[in-house]
C-alpha cells in the first residue's frame, strides 16, 4: 500500500466502478475526489452514494485536477478519446482490454508514449489473496515441478449485466478470461504459443462466449481453459477454478464471485493437496504469504 495515496478521479461510474472499484477504494481508504460519466444523472448518484464531493459535467473539467490518479472506468472503445485529451504526464488505471484488438492498442500504447503517461491496465487477479498464496508455494516448493496448469469454467455469466459488450466482434477472451491468461503468465511465463477457439452461443446476441485455449510451454509443463458461460442449469454442475499441479502437490483455486456474482460472490478459497505426504492442507493467504494447516 502506498504511504501517501494521491486522491483519485473516477471517469466512468458504471456497474465496474460501482461493483468493484468503489468498494475497495473505500476499503483501502483512497480518496475518491471527482467523478465524471456521459451520464450526469448516474455521476450525481454514485457521488451522493460514495461520497464522491465533486461531480464535473465534462471530461475536460474533470481532468483539470493535479497530482491525482485518474481511474478510466469506460469500456476499450473509447478509450483512445479519453487517453488523447488526458493532461501531459498523467497517471492514470485503465479497464482491460487495453484495445480491442493489436491495431487499437498499438495506436494507444504509441499515445500514451508520446504524452508520457504512467497508464497501467487492471489485471488485479495476480494480485488477488488466493493468487498470492499460490506464487509464494510455488516460491517455496511446495508443489514440486508444476506439470499440470487448468482453469475450468462452467457457469451462467449474466452478461445482461453487461449491454456495452453487445458492439463487439470479439468478447470472451478480451473482456473475460484475459485475467486467467495474464495470472498464468504472471505465475510460469509466457508461453511459446497458444492454440485457442472462441464459439458463439446460439440466440445470445454476443461475440464469442466460449473458449478452448491451450498454451504451449515445454514438453512437461500441459496448460488448458476450457471456459462456457452459458451452464444455465442450475448450480449443482456449475464451476470456476484453477488447478495447479505438481510433482509434489496440486493447489485448487476457486473463483466464488462468478458462482454468485449478482450477490457479491462467494468469495476466493484455496486448497492445498499435499500428494508426497497423503495430507490435505487447506491454506489461506495471511500478510501475502501461504499458511497451510494439516487436516
Amino acid at each position: 500500500m502506498p504511504k501517501t495515496p494521491k486522491p483519485i478521479v473516477l471517469i466512468g461510474a458504471g456497474g465496474i466502478a460501482q461493483d468493484a472499484h468503489l468498494p475497495a477504494y473505500r476499503e483501502a481508504g483512497f480518496d475518491v475526489r471527482v467523478v465524471f460519466d456521459v451520464d450526469a444523472g448516474r455521476a450525481r448518484d454514485v457521488a451522493q452514494r460514495w461520497s464522491i464531493r465533486k461531480v464535473f459535467a465534462s471530461l475536460d473539467a474533470a481532468f483539470v485536477s493535479d497530482n491525482v490518479v485518474l481511474d478510466i472506468a469506460a469500456p476499450a472503445a473509447v478509450h483512445t478519446s479519453i487517453v488523447e485529451r488526458a493532461p501531459v504526464g498523467a497517471t492514470m488505471l485503465l479497464q482491460k482490454p487495453f484495445g480491442l484488438d493489436l491495431s487499437p492498442a498499438t495506436r494507444l500504447c504509441a499515445l500514451c508514449e508520446s504524452r508520457r503517461l504512467t497508464a497501467a491496465v487492471n489485471f488485479q487477479l495476480r494480485f488477488a489473496p488466493m493468487a498470492l498464496a499460490v506464487r509464494d508455494a510455488i516460491r517455496q516448493g511446495l508443489l514440486g515441478e508444476l506439470v499440470d496448469v487448468e482453469v475450468h469454467l462452467n457457469l451462467a455469466t449474466p452478461w445482461h449485466l453487461f449491454p456495452h459488450l453487445k458492439v463487439d466482434k470479439r468478447l470472451e477472451v478480451v473482456s473475460h478470461s484475459i485475467h486467467y491468461l495474464d495470472l498464468i503468465r504472471a505465475l510460469v511465463g509466457e508461453p511459446r504459443g497458444v492454440m485457442a477457439r472462441g464459439y458463439t452461443y446460439p440466440d445470445s446476441g454476443l461475440a464469442d462466449t466460449r473458449t478452448s485455449a491451450i498454451l504451449n510451454y515445454d514438453t512437461t509443463l500441459r496448460c488448458t481453459l476450457s471456459l462456457n458461460h452459458h451452464h444455465d442449469f442450475g448450480t449443482r454442475f456449475q464451476d470456476a477454478g484453477f488447478r495447479f499441479e505438481g510433482l509434489n502437490g496440486v493447489m485448487v483455486v476457486k473463483l466464488g464471485a462468478l458462482l454468485d456474482y449478482t450477490n457479491e460472490g462467494r468469495g476466493g478459497r484455496v486448497v492445498v493437496l499435499r500428494a508426497a505426504s497423503g495430507r490435505r492442507c487447506h491454506c489461506r493467504a495471511s500478510g501475502f504469504r501461504m499458511r497451510s494447516s494439516a487436516r
